[in-house]
């Protein structure tokens, strides 16, 4: 689909699918937990492996399934054994920022994934009649007339909402519907036509459950920013402790003796501060890291969409879904039209355009934390290629408004040559899946690819659906091993290529010359999605 780096980490640091599995299933607390125990186990690894030598293989390969799994450093030694190493303070700090980004967008993904599901079940769920049924059947404990509940529901139904062509007045409308619940009444069992009424009524006044549902997803979604911000905010303090010196706090002896060691009077410290800073406003966060670590302020976390989904959100928790003096306060710099104990309705489109500004604020403040306190240049260029890669993945969730967005906030240009790259192309991409590619269209014209690699040359191609040109580059790919049949079959990027390949090949094959030449150099867990590239790591603009 798009372009991505090839998943490999400094030192030969790698994660197999087994640990990303199991990642994706972690809590925030987790993850933590798991980024520093990986760290500290990994002594404990070369003892065992030392003291237990007379047991070399079976322990050699199962410390090596552990590190694929854990993320350890592997180094080869003079002997050329594989020996594990403490990841370094940089290292441990693009780990955790890394993971602590997959995460949120792996539970993005869920909440927008149940809210399409409810979107395919709103008239199932919000059913007046089926949730009259269950009521009725509580109630009588007898069998239920289903015609009955049904032509009680459109009774009701039509009075509520008259006809518009009708030329009966209000009287005869209001006679119409007596007399349709006394031939109602009739049908049913002496006795019952109360319990029907009363069940029925209560259905049509209860709100759609829908509705409380999709209201429920968008506080899940704030949840997953107050806690993702959180743990960047640990990562950052525990990578820089000194940004929290001059404060004016104070321990009594009596607490202090409560705790074991200094380090536990550290993290207890750090965790007081943390907890107030969020107790704050969204803007109160963003203030933190722009005054400790002197970063940039984010600005997608002060714009309407972004203040407006955090107040949003506390309204549905603390005012019913209604709009309180708080949440006009809190706009009060923007046009807001609404006024107090209006309704505020949850959607699916507000829902997704929720999620993309918070996880456009998340991964902004993960760049702008990288950035500022990421020292090694090798971590930092690999911090930045995984980042590229988010890309690549949120192509393939068809996430094409937060790629547009990413692509506005993001200081593309200041990456290094691939790196910036990639990220490029898979906005672009973004653009062309949404059928607003006219938008970028003149970029992409410009964009000088005669010393680039050809899979960037493909790319540009096919973006400008230039399907000559890129099915000569796509062949001559092929017949180098560079590009795999699975991924020129597979890559929806060249499907026009493909077709223009059908139409020009009668028998409906790739070309001879470049069908028998092909080399798939792809290993197994290569995704099928990805576009192998071309070395062009020393390549200059």
């Amino acid at each position: 689909m798009g372009l991505k780096h090839t998943r490999t980490l400094p030192a030969g640091i790698t994660f197999s699918a087994v640990s990303r599995h199991l990642l994706d299933h972690l809590t925030y607390s987790q993850l933590d937990k798991y980024v520093l125990a990986r760290s500290v186990l990994c002594k404990w690894m070369a003892v065992l492996k030392h003291t237990l030598n007379q047991y070399a293989g079976v322990v050699t390969a199962n410390l090596r399934i552990m590190n694929q799994q854990d993320g350890n450093s592997e180094d080869t030694g003079p002997s050329g054994e594989r020996t594990v190493r403490e990841l370094s303070p940089d290292e441990f700090l693009s780990e955790r920022l890394i993971r602590l980004l997959e995460l949120m967008a792996n539970r993005q993904s869920e909440i927008l994934r149940l809210a399409s599901f409810m979107d395919d079940r709103e008239t199932e769920v919000d059913n007046a009649a089926r949730r009259a049924r269950e009521q009725i059947q509580d109630r009588l404990g007898s069998s239920i007339n289903d015609d009955g509940v049904d032509e009680l529901v459109e009774v009701f139904e039509s009075f509520n909402t008259p006809d518009p062509t009708s030329d009966l007045s209000n009287e005869e409308r209001e006679e119409a519907f007596i007399k349709a619940l006394i031939d109602m009444e009739s049908k049913l069992p002496d006795g019952h036509m109360s319990t029907y009424l009363d069940s029925v009524i209560r259905a049509l006044r209860t709100p759609p459950s829908s509705h409380f549902l999709r209201s429920s997803l968008l506080v899940s979604l704030v949840g997953e920013l107050e806690m993702v911000v959180n743990q960047i905010a640990r990562a950052a303090v525990e990578r820089q402790p000194n940004t929290l010196k001059g404060g004016d706090r104070q321990l009594t002896w009596a607490e202090i003796s409560q705790f074991e060691s200094i380090d536990e009077i550290r993290d207890s410290f750090v965790d007081k501060i943390i907890d107030e800073i969020f107790r704050g406003s969204l803007s109160d966060w963003m203030d933190f890291f722009a005054k400790k670590f002197k970063l940039p302020r984010i600005l997608r976390a002060e714009t309407f969409e972004a203040l407006e989904v955090v107040q949003r959100r506390h309204c549905i928790v603390h005012n019913a879904g209604l709009v309180s003096a708080a949440y006009l306060s809190k706009l009060e710099k923007f046009d807001v039209t609404k006024a107090i104990d209006d309704p505020l309705v949850v959607d699916t489109k507000y829902l997704q355009n929720a999620a993309d500004t918070l996880f456009s604020i998340a991964f902004s403040l993960v760049w702008s934390i990288g950035t500022k306190l990421c020292a090694s240049e090798d971590v930092k260029h690999d911090f930045f290629s995984h980042l590229a890669d988010r890309t690549y993945h949120l192509l393939q969730d068809r996430r094409y408004d937060l790629l547009k967005q990413l692509g506005k906030d993001a200081p593309i240009d200041k990456l290094k040559d691939t790196t910036s790259l990639i990220f490029k192309v898979n906005v672009w991409l973004s653009y062309k899946y949404s059928n607003d590619f006219d938008v970028v269209r003149e970029e992409v014209v410009k964009f000088d690819t005669s010393a680039r690699s050809r899979d960037f040359q493909l790319a540009k191609a096919a973006l400008l659906d230039d399907v000559e040109d890129a099915k000569m580059i796509a062949d001559s790919m092929l017949r180098d091993g560079v590009l795999s049949r699975a991924h020129y079959v597979t890559w929806p990027l060249l499907s026009k290529v493909r077709e223009f390949d059908r139409l020009e090949q009668s028998d409906g094959d790739l070309d001879g010359t470049a069908a028998d030449a092909i080399v798939d150099t792809v290993g197994a867990d290569t995704p099928v999605a990805e576009v192998p590239r071309e070395d062009t790591e020393n390549e200059h603009p």
